[in-house]
């Protein structure tokens, strides 16, 4: 018994370890490639989702489409926001440079026509007196100083060149006939003043010799010294052929003085003034 008992276990030992042997050979093999099948079926399975949760949703149809807004990091600028350097931390601020400040330049005057030289022409059809007188200025080298009611538009024209003096004689004139006063002032200074008022309030110079007359159709005050002639009938005389402008014309007879006083257009007083001395009374 004991012997045939150790026959039977020495015959069986081969045995087993055949077994071992087939089993590490044959079976770990098929199950290691059962094992990374399932780990492919599974990392097969999973991918769809993964990428479909990485790409934006898409929204039904007809719904709004809503604009993208613009993602600002902490510290940045808006867009177009001029970008200044910065100093690096724990280094002083450098000064910014100043910006060049527009200079205001003022306005220049208008140059003056030359004593002798010819206009061309002139043309002002229904134009703004304003736009005149700043001709005007021009022509004479003097400043027009007028209020707000010095308003409206005039008209006037020259088709042929004219002397410097006869455009400046023009112009008065055609001032006169539309109601506005030209005052001779200190200086360079005309002022223009709207016969709706009462020109002489406005310091009328006072003239009495015949060559310190401005020239041109300004208004001035003007002391008639007679000789002979009676004062009142001379003011009898002018009051005939001088044709009043209301609020201007002035023509008073100082008896005690031998003399007449007369604010007029500088005009009608330069030729009352040569027919008084033509006739012997100035």
């Amino acid at each position: 018994m004991n012997g045939q008992g150790c026959a039977n276990i020495s015959q069986t030992a081969p045995l087993q370890k055949r077994g071992v042997l087939l089993n590490r050979l044959v079976y770990l093999p098929i199950r290691f490639a059962f094992s990374v099948a399932a780990a492919v079926a599974v990392v097969m399975a999973l991918a769809p989702a993964a990428l479909l949760a990485q790409q934006p949703a898409t929204p039904p149809a007809g719904a709004p489409q809503l604009p993208a807004r613009p993602v600002r990091l902490p510290g940045a600028l808006p867009p177009g926001a001029p970008v200044s350097a910065q100093p690096l931390p724990g280094q002083p601020s450098q000064p910014q440079p100043s910006q060049p400040q527009p200079v205001a330049v003022a306005p220049q005057a208008l140059p003056a026509y030359g004593e002798n030289e010819m206009i061309p022409f002139i043309d002002f059809p229904n134009t703004d007196i304003r736009q005149v007188l700043e001709f005007y200025e021009k022509l004479t080298g003097k400043k027009a100083l007028y209020d707000s009611t010095v308003q409206g538009n005039i008209r006037v024209r020259v088709t042929k060149p004219v002397a410097r003096v006869e455009a400046v004689r023009i112009l008065e004139t055609v001032f006169s006939l539309n109601n506005f006063t030209l005052i001779p002032g200190p200086g360079d200074i005309v002022k223009v003043i709207n016969q709706g008022k009462n020109v002489r309030q406005f310091s009328i110079p006072i003239f009495s010799e015949a060559d310190q007359l401005p020239a041109g159709g300004q208004v001035a005050t003007f002391l008639f010294k007679l000789d002979y002639a009676d004062p009142a009938e001379v003011k009898a005389a002018l009051d005939q052929v001088i044709a009043p402008t209301p609020s201007v014309t002035s023509i008073v007879a100082l008896p005690k003085s031998q003399a007449v006083l007369v604010t007029e257009g500088v005009g009608a007083i330069t030729w009352s003034s040569a027919a008084l001395t033509s006739a012997g009374s100035a």
